[in-house]
């Protein structure tokens, strides 16, 4: 147990000139709020918070985060305020105490335990957010409970080493953190796989003696020849820690006696020059194991970590990786995120508390943003926080780092959550491909937009990254809270027309009635009928009843419904039958879709519909505009020389383009083509279907009414965009594909 004084002697080492007083202050306050409370240990309870001080101080923090450190449990466990601390200490030591404070069970009301977690992990990861020592803090006030954790229930063991090996432990690697990542590890995987630790460590420990030796011969052959060059070199070595081990077990599917990398080493010199020259002499000193060289000084992590890293083979055939860094790359790499500070002066850190450019607080806030719950808001930084495997370039020339598994999508959304939005495709070293094409490291990513493009809901199907997962999962969510006030204008629009009245015709006095009835907007209304809570006739009833509308019958012609809004938010033609203007149409609204889709009266899925969950609406086309329609064309035709040219020649003369085309099936001399063209009315459909039925050969031809295809549609307007963009067509889904300026 390290005594208060010792604690002062400590901080001193490394920071001369500051003012020891807050620590001092802070200290006597903490002993006489914790005073005669115990730990479970049966210890007094002062040792926890002194044992976290300390380690701060071993971290090289500041005179306020020790502080902070000494009081951190005083508001949840004791009488102590945060006013109190404020007032006694100033804002900077409140703030991170109350960071770090757990959320009253009296504050708010849990479900489940496991919400009440989340709801405290995202509360600290929030503040994080203002202040990243928030995290450093809760890191080390984690470990020493880790450290103790055998005086808790085995339930208790076992939830606290679960949510420290999914959470914590990564949080602290992806910072920088190490060490203290490294013992989190050890001390979680102890608790949730007793057995299986204990067999490694016992492994470990009968041939201690052994790898001693082995550590001290290899360490000395390496400094020797490094040195004799006269490059000032300090080399350690050390056997890897248990859990890294058991997951290398797992990792490789190897059993533990097959494992023979088991020693690390590590080299450090005064340059970046030093570095290379030191992995030249350790190659030719020692057999390099091929594939294993990862250069992290010209690729960083993105925590910063430096080092050049390799795999060799030892004097005895053991395997063993080394690690070469400078010194400064070294403070980076033992001290992480708090190596990064931006000192005012001696004693005081910048507001902020953290290198700006540092992206981990950032994606944090993003997925506060973006994520509706605490669980939600949890699973998107588990999945997150471990460190990117793939490293890919930008056309400018920039590495992005992304999780093992990205696809363009995750690089286009680690950009910029528009550019993401606005992807149709990617060029990958200079060739087209679609966007669920998995990425390799070294290779160069172009990122392919259009004006009208946007997420596509199978996205989510092959997405790796969370900060992709969270914005299109955003991007729905809005974009259904949107379409279904439209849709409930639709509804209620439909019911107002029995009384000569729209929403938009209604006054300020005839809106107020409905929102003083249903106490909250007319929008809103809109929002709940649009989502089925309310019926259409029910929301307006108190409005007809106020204003005694005389109801009258239908007319025969019925209203349009502006079916030329097709801005993707009210209106979405059906793929199965791709109905163009002037043809009967029929409109559907599925539950939980909210959205109107388009279909042909005759099309098979609006005469096959039986799901009670699907509604119709009887539609009709607002006046021809300029917009161009897709329909598909069945044609059965002798296979004969020349038949194709002059299907295309007939085609040609009226004006239409045909966008693409296959023959599907081959019998005798009988071909069946399927082919896509481009109009601007059904009239144009009917001009085409007589046309081309008097050519010679043909014996039939008409629409082609189909369900969807078995292949995924979007992927296939992915591939088409691509084949458009380097084509220079247009996209059937957007009018111009064009390169990313987004950054």
């Amino acid at each position: 147990m390290i005594r208060a004084n010792e604690l002062l002697e400590k901080i001193e080492a490394y920071q001369p000139k500051a003012d020891l007083a807050p620590v001092q202050q802070a200290y006597v306050l903490m002993a006489s709020s914790h005073g005669g409370q115990m730990r479970r240990s049966g210890e007094p309870y002062l040792i926890h918070p002194l044992e976290v001080a300390s380690m701060l101080a071993d971290l090289h923090m500041d005179v306020d985060t020790i502080a902070a450190g000494l009081l951190h449990d005083t508001v949840e466990d004791t009488g102590l305020t945060s006013e109190e601390i404020e007032q006694s200490f100033g804002a900077d030591v409140a703030f991170l105490v109350a960071g770090v404070t757990k959320i009253s069970k009296t504050q708010l009301a849990f479900s489940t335990r496991e919400a009440e977690q989340a709801e405290n992990f995202r509360k600290i990861l929030m503040a994080m957010g203002r202040d990243i020592r928030v995290i450093i803090i809760k890191l080390l006030d984690r470990l020493h409970n880790m450290r103790t954790l055998e005086h808790l229930s085995e339930e208790a063991r076992i939830r606290n080493s679960r949510e420290t090996l999914d959470l914590y432990a990564p949080i602290a690697r992806r910072l920088g953190l190490t060490r203290i990542a490294s013992e989190l590890e050890d001390l979680a995987f102890k608790h949730l796989n007793p057995v299986e630790y204990q067999r490694i460590a016992e492994s470990l420990g009968r041939n201690r003696t052994e790898r001693e030796e082995v550590i001290a011969k290899v360490t000395a052959i390496i400094s020797k020849k490094i040195n004799d060059t006269g490059i000032g070199a300090a080399v350690a070595g050390r056997t890897k820690t248990i859990y890294s081990i058991y997951r290398k077990m797992i990792d490789k599917g190897m059993t533990l006696q097959a494992i023979h990398d088991i020693y690390g080493y590590r080299v450090l010199v005064d340059s970046v020059e030093d570095c290379y020259r030191a992995l030249g002499i350790v190659h030719t000193t020692f057999k390099p194991i091929p594939g294993r060289f990862k250069d992290y000084i010209a690729l960083p992590k993105p925590n910063g970590y430096q080092s050049l890293h390799t795999a060799v083979i030892g004097p005895l055939g053991n395997q063993a990786e080394i690690q070469i860094r400078s010194r400064d790359m070294h403070r980076v790499a033992e001290f992480g995120v708090a190596s990064h500070w931006l000192y005012k002066d001696v004693a005081g850190v910048t507001q902020d508390g953290v290198n700006q450019g540092y992206k981990v607080i950032r994606q944090l806030l993003e997925f506060q943003q973006t994520s509706l719950s605490s669980e939600e808001f949890v699973e998107h930084v588990r999945v997150d926080l471990f460190p990117g495997e793939t490293y890919v370039f930008t056309p400018k020339g920039e590495v992005r780092s992304l999780p093992r598994g990205a696809t363009p999508v995750d690089l286009a959304y680690a950009i910029h959550t528009d550019l993401g939005h606005a992807c149709v495709g990617a060029k990958i070293n200079g060739r087209f491909f679609p966007l669920d094409t998995v990425l390799s490291s070294g290779d160069q990513i172009e990122i392919l937009t259009g004006p009208r493009a946007k997420p596509q809901r199978r996205w989510l199907r092959f997405v790796v990254s969370a900060r992709a997962r969270s914005a299109i999962l955003y991007w729905f969510r809005k974009q259904e809270h949107e379409e279904a006030i439209e849709i409930g204008r639709v509804l209620l629009d439909q019911v107002l027309h029995r009384f000569d009245h729209t929403l938009d015709e209604l006054t300020e006095e005839e809106s107020k009635i409905l929102s003083d009835h249903w106490r909250f907007s007319v929008d809103e209304l809109c929002h709940r009928v649009g989502l089925q809570r309310v019926t259409p006739l029910d929301a307006l009833v108190p409005l007809i009843k106020e204003k005694g509308w005389p109801h009258r019958k239908e007319r025969g012609v019925r209203r349009p419904l502006g079916i030329a809004r097709m801005d993707g938010a009210l209106i979405r033609l059906g793929t199965c039958c791709m109905p163009v203007h002037g043809d009967p149409l029929v409109g559907l609204i599925q539950e939980g879709r909210l959205v109107v889709e388009i279909h042909h009266r005759e099309c098979p899925r609006v005469r096959a519909l039986s799901d009670p969950t699907v509604h119709c609406l009887e539609v009709n086309w607002a006046p021809k505009g300029e917009e161009v329609y897709t329909a598909r064309m069945h044609l059965v035709a002798q296979d004969r020389p020349g038949m194709l040219a002059s299907i295309t020649n007939a085609v040609a003369e009226l004006g239409i383009n045909i966008r693409e085309s296959r023959t599907v099936n081959r019998v005798g001399r009988i071909a069946e083509l399927i082919f896509s063209v481009q109009v601007h009315d059904a009239g144009q459909i009917e001009e085409l279907t007589a046309r081309l039925r008097y050519l010679e050969g043909v014996q039939e031809i008409g629409r082609l009414f189909k369900e969807q295809e078995e292949e995924d549609p979007d992927r296939q307007n992915d591939l088409v965009a691509a084949e458009a963009y380097k084509s220079g067509l247009e996209s059937p889904s957007q009018s111009a594909i064009q390169e990313s300026t987004h950054e």
